[in-house]
């Protein structure tokens, strides 16, 4: 019954911070995990909509199970900006996969319209959720793991402590928190393959190439590296914070030396430029859009091109995800 449904102008956070294991900024500590909800009339076309698929959204079914292949497929499981924020939500088609904060953080899937609601898995603080084709890649405690749409077939891929996993075509790239270097498996789990000796974080994947904020020094900087491990180079002398995003012939970063505010750059390192004024957070870009957590406090979007800047929540926030139309 759509009647069920809250509907949000801004948007569903959840809260809590806990260090990552290899430094490389912040990860969500599932013991923590809280999910905050804020509304609002406002119709402003800058305004975003959100939906919470709360326990009341939809009935939840355990039959009529997906068994054709989906109509639309995905290049890449999930974007860089939500893996790096725990990947608590992916999209394929028209179907939501999202890990569920009222049931253990169990993976759920329902349709965009709020309807076919559906538990998939029964393992809890399911994070770092991929999907491509008839499959969902995911984590539990660094274990990679993969069940079909339809909840069927899930399968343990590496005991490696993972972290950032991100899925393109038949391979899946991953930090191995056991060394924190940057490492790559098949989807069936064969053919383990370490890439970089750098400290490796806030992966992104666009074409054949990997990009990543790589630890030297105790610093992090910008490093791009074929999926086949040749060609490893550094793309800035910035040191950056987290939040790296991919987009395009785009790269999005935090430089440390300006107060971490929004920059761009090209995929080969030129070109850089300013985005925004205000020390961001939380990054995530989508479309035409950047959506950050300004000044620690505030979820904000701003243009690519740096213009439109909108406050969209006037409360305390943190860590975005962002699919489609809708922010989690």
């Amino acid at each position: 019954n759509m009647k069920n449904f809250i509907r949000l102008v801004n948007a569903t956070i959840v809260v809590g911070i806990a260090l990552s294991l290899c430094g490389c900024g912040s990860t969500t500590n599932s013991s923590s995990k809280k999910q905050t909800q804020e509304s609002s009339n406002t119709s402003s076309p800058n305004s975003i909509g959100s939906t919470v698929f709360t326990e009341n959204s939809a009935s939840t079914s355990s039959t009529n199970p997906i068994t054709e292949e989906p109509t639309v497929v995905n290049t890449y499981g999930n974007s860089g900006g939500n893996v790096a924020d725990n990947g608590y939500v992916a999209q394929q088609g028209d179907w939501i996969f999202y890990s569920n904060c009222s049931d253990n953080w169990y993976i759920y899937k329902v349709k965009t319209d709020g309807t076919g609601k559906e538990k998939l898995n029964s393992i809890a603080d399911s994070t770092g959720i991929n999907v491509i084709g008839k499959w969902v890649y995911y984590l539990s405690h660094g274990i990679i793991y993969k069940i079909q749409i339809d909840g069927t077939g899930n399968t343990n891929l590496s005991s490696d402590n993972a972290q950032y996993v991100i899925v393109a075509g038949d391979w899946i790239y991953y930090q191995n928190n056991n060394d924190c270097l940057l490492y790559k498996i098949r989807t069936d789990g064969t053919e383990k393959t370490k890439l970089s000796d750098i400290v490796a974080c806030n992966i992104n994947i666009s074409g054949d190439w990997i990009y990543f904020l790589g630890g030297i020094n105790s610093g992090f900087y910008i490093y791009k590296i074929r999926t086949d491990g040749s060609g490893e180079s550094q793309l800035s002398n910035d040191e950056v914070s987290g939040s790296l995003n991919v987009v395009g012939d785009w790269v999005y970063y935090l430089p440390v030396s300006n107060n971490n505010c929004i920059y761009k750059m090209k995929t080969d390192g030129t070109e850089k430029t300013q985005v925004s004024s205000n020390s961001a957070f939380y990054v995530t870009v989508s479309g035409d859009w950047i959506y950050y957590v300004a000044n620690d406090k505030y979820l904000s979007k701003i243009k690519t091109d740096g213009t439109g800047a909108v406050q969209l929540m006037n409360s305390g926030s943190s860590s975005t995800n962002v699919v489609g139309d809708w922010i989690y």
